[in-house]
């Protein structure tokens, strides 16, 4: 049972992938930010609400998994032992999985482009619902009756999905998939230290 909800995402975080992939232009399959040039907000600076106004320092997290704390993971009904991953772009992500949720992080700081990226190619998505998750410009993605992703800017040029899979739980927060991701990046964000 556990299979479903690591391939699905898994299929979120490959989506952010090729999205990037998709804006490198002829052919290119390096995603921005990790080839020869810089990445570039103008996107963001183009459209006043995706800039982020109070924007944080991914870089400043080499692993995923330090992104949820053990009482971060206990308030919220998850837990289990973290289960690192790299992703499509060379970061760590993070799973964490017990008989209730998965929940899983995938922190990108090198592809570039914040949340404009995500929006640009929102047709990567089975669903996309923009929407503001703790200030922050933020999409719903990939929406069914069990599982749902945030993928969120945190800076003009950095990005946060958040997946969770619903399993066997009955509590009250976990009945909403998408707005339980969205308390989940709540949790993420209070351990990603501001830009300075």
């Amino acid at each position: 049972m556990l299979r479903r909800p690591v391939l699905v995402t898994l299929s979120l975080a490959a989506a952010l992938s090729l999205s990037a992939c998709a804006q490198g232009g002829s052919g290119s399959t390096t995603p921005p930010g990790t080839g020869d040039s810089a990445p570039t907000s103008e996107s963001n600076a183009a459209d006043p609400a995706l800039k982020v106004e109070a924007p944080l320092n991914l870089k400043a997290v080499s692993d995923g998994c330090q992104l949820l704390t053990d009482g971060q993971l206990a308030q919220l009904g998850g837990g289990g032992a973290p289960t690192p991953f790299d992703t499509e772009w060379g970061q760590k992500g993070c799973t964490w999985t017990n008989d209730a949720v998965v929940i899983e992080v995938a922190p990108d700081s090198k592809q570039g482009g914040g949340f404009s990226r995500i929006q640009r190619n929102k047709n990567s998505f089975l669903t996309y619902a923009e929407t503001k998750v703790a200030n922050y410009p933020a999409a719903r993605v990939n929406q069914a009756e069990l599982l749902c992703g945030v993928a969120a800017g945190v800076s003009d040029e950095d990005t946060v999905l958040v997946s969770v899979t619903r399993y066997n739980s009955d509590a009250p927060q976990h009945a909403d998939p998408c707005a339980f991701a969205e308390k989940v990046f709540t949790e993420v964000i209070k351990n990603i230290p501001p830009q300075s």
